[in-house]
Formats: structure tokens, C-alpha cells, sequence
């Protein structure tokens, strides 16, 4: 056990790993906040634990999507720095995850918000937002499903960012 816990701090320390490791994390939010959202819509927006375990999971959400597109930031900044020459279409998709990535955070937050605002009492405004709020976590899901599927094609069909990738491809 202490040889893994080494292993992972270790891993922190490498960009390409710790984007790989904290990336994972809004992910497993963004599908989370859906089921969220619905049971917060078959409340009707009444339920207050509901409204604030949504909240208080976006809100994490926000966090770990900027933390996520700082190491992604950091990661392709490594790729550059050891002279990996990308194909065209591995730049390109690359360019397009980093565009995307950058937006997911203003989707956890768009639906931190819209989930908050469940709270007005008004039961017309109250219901409109609910539904709204799950509009806002079903594209937050879709954005971010869409994001990592190019960060997964990144990784696993052009190998950019994987050890081997780093370590054996010809310098510029």
C-alpha cells in the first residue's frame, strides 16, 4: 500500500497523469447531477435536500472542472515542451478539447445557479427552473461526454499524452 500511495503522489507531479487522473471527476458529476435533476423534477422542487445536494454537487462540479482544465492546460503544455509532433488531425482535436474543456466549468455553474434558484417559492417559477436546471445538467452531461470522448480519442487513437507517446515519439 505505501508503494501505491508513493505512486500517486508521484503521478501528481507529472502533468499528463494528473490531467488523466482529476479529469475523471467531473465526469462522474456531470452524470451524477442528471439523476440529481430528475429526482429534483419529480419533487417539483420541493424537496430541500434534493435542490441543495444538487447545488452543493455542481458546486464541486465547478471546482473540478477548473481544476481539471488547469492540468489539461498544464499537460498540453508538457506535450509542446518535449517537441511531440502531432498529425494535423491529433493538433486539431487537440485544440478542440482544450476549446471545450474550457467551457465545462460554465456549464457546472450555469446549473449550480438554475438548481439555486429552485429555492423561489413561487411554485410557477419554482417548477420552470426545475426544469430548466435539468435542460442545463443534460447539456452539461452532453458537453462534457463530448469533451472527454475527444480527450479519450487523444489518448487512445492519436496517443497523445500516453508515457509511451511522450517518451518514444521522434523529437522535432
Amino acid at each position: 500500500m505505501p508503494n501505491l500511495i508513493t505512486q500517486i503522489l508521484q503521478d501528481t507531479s507529472r502533468p499528463n497523469e494528473w490531467h488523466a487522473m482529476v479529469v475523471h471527476f467531473p465526469v462522474v458529476i456531470s452524470v451524477l447531477g442528471v439523476g440529481l435533476a430528475l429526482l429534483l423534477l419529480v419533487t417539483l422542487g420541493r424537496s430541500h435536500w434534493v435542490r441543495w445536494l444538487t447545488v452543493a454537487l455542481y458546486a464541486v462540479g465547478v471546482v473540478a472542472a477548473l481544476t481539471a482544465m488547469d492540468a489539461g492546460h498544464d499537460a498540453a503544455e508538457h506535450i509542446h515542451a518535449m517537441h511531440v509532433k502531432l498529425s494535423p488531425q491529433a493538433a486539431a482535436m487537440l485544440r478542440q478539447h482544450a476549446e471545450m474543456g474550457k467551457k465545462v466549468w460554465i456549464f457546472m455553474a450555469l446549473t449550480t445557479v438554475l438548481a439555486a434558484l429552485t429555492a423561489i417559492p413561487k411554485k410557477p417559477v419554482r417548477i420552470t427552473l426545475v426544469v430548466l436546471a435539468l435542460v442545463a445538467s443534460l447539456s452539461t452531461a452532453g458537453w462534457v461526454a463530448v469533451t472527454g470522448h475527444y480527450g479519450g480519442t487523444l489518448v487512445y487513437q492519436y496517443g497523445v499524452g500516453a508515457p509511451a507517446t511522450v517518451n518514444n515519439l521522434p523529437q522535432k
